[in-house]
């Protein structure tokens, strides 16, 4: 007997609305090539329109939309399904809308961007050279550093005050061991986009600190206490500002930075882009010499700034158990 003769039988046995809507169904499904519905395995399986084998064929051609859950599978076996039939619906599960194969899908092309050119590092206008153990021991000092040969008029290093036969040991505080740091840190510095940074400088056995000043506006910073405090001063130099505020010392500001036996002018205010600022000096430094000059007073700094030569002033900076020199060139 054939297929459409049990179909036949089946829809003059009183299910004649139920098989009708099965068949349409799998009709469209097959002209569409689309999964068979859980809705539709289960009618099928109810009204035993088709054996076994046949159900298994249909559901291996055109697969289902569902997946065999645990409470689907139990659906199914009280509708009569056999393991064969439960096995083929596991292992046929397909989507309506079947995803492209990752081979045939072609790859999107994400453009790649080229990284941007370091810039040179900055060129301060200087000959230098790596500081020879025999250079060193002429100098009395340990082979570290970078030797300067010539400083070029209207550079950077004649701007912050180098002079040949000084040695650089550090940009910004950073060592420098040869002429490879230096490149470096002034690679860093390039790639910043900052000419204002500071040079550790050893000269005639003193080491002391040069500001390159750059060209940036001076911007006021306080970090600790305000420029304006009662008894502070502007330290003024005959060429121009330095950017830093002082006062003698107080009990009240001594405590506030945690001074003791303060010998010269209390630093509170160093602006940032202005040469005190840029060559490191910071609030709760201590000026213990002005141009060689002991200062206590507002008064001693007016006097030994009125002395300053070759346009640069010179000070004597303590901050804590250390005391170094700073050369600050002052700016218009």
């Amino acid at each position: 007997m054939n297929v459409s003769n049990r179909l036949f039988r089946a829809l003059t046995s009183g299910a004649l609305l139920l098989v009708a809507l099965l068949i349409l169904s799998v009709c469209v499904a097959a002209q569409q090539k689309k999964p068979i519905t859980k809705t539709g395995l289960l009618a099928a399986l109810q009204h035993g329109g088709l054996t076994a084998t046949e159900m298994m064929r249909e559901i291996q051609r055109y697969g289902v939309d569902f997946q065999l859950t645990p409470q689907i599978e139990a659906e199914l076996r009280r509708a009569g399904a056999t393991p064969a039939v439960l096995r083929a619906v596991g292992a046929n599960y397909r989507t309506s809308n079947p995803t492209p194969s990752p081979v045939n899908t072609p790859t999107p092309r994400v453009p790649v961007k080229a990284p941007e050119p370091a810039p040179p590092p900055i060129q301060i206008g200087a000959v230098v050279q790596d500081l020879t153990p025999t250079s060193a021991a002429a100098l009395g000092l340990a082979p570290r550093g970078v030797l300067v040969s010539t400083v070029e008029p209207d550079t950077l290093a004649q701007r912050a005050g180098l002079e040949r036969r000084d040695v650089i040991t550090a940009v910004n505080d950073a060592a420098v061991g040869d002429t490879n740091d230096l490149r470096s840190r002034l690679a860093q510095l390039a790639r910043q986009h900052t000419n204002v940074f500071t040079l550790t400088v050893v000269r005639d056995g003193s080491t002391i600190k040069l500001s390159t000043g750059g060209d940036a506006p001076a911007a006021k910073t306080e970090t600790t206490v305000r420029a304006t405090e009662a008894g502070s001063f502007e330290l003024k130099a005959t060429g121009g500002r330095l950017g830093l505020r002082a006062a003698p010392p107080t009990p009240e500001l001594s405590a506030r930075f945690k001074l003791t036996n303060v010998k010269g002018l209390i630093v509170i205010l160093a602006e940032t882009n202005a040469p005190a600022g840029a060559a490191g000096i910071r609030p709760g430094d201590v000026l213990e010499k002005i141009n060689g000059k002991d200062v206590r007073t507002q008064e001693d700094a007016e006097k030994a700034l009125s002395k300053t030569e070759s346009g640069r002033v010179r000070l004597r900076v303590r901050r804590g158990d250390d005391s170094f020199n700073v050369d600050l060139l002052p700016r218009t």
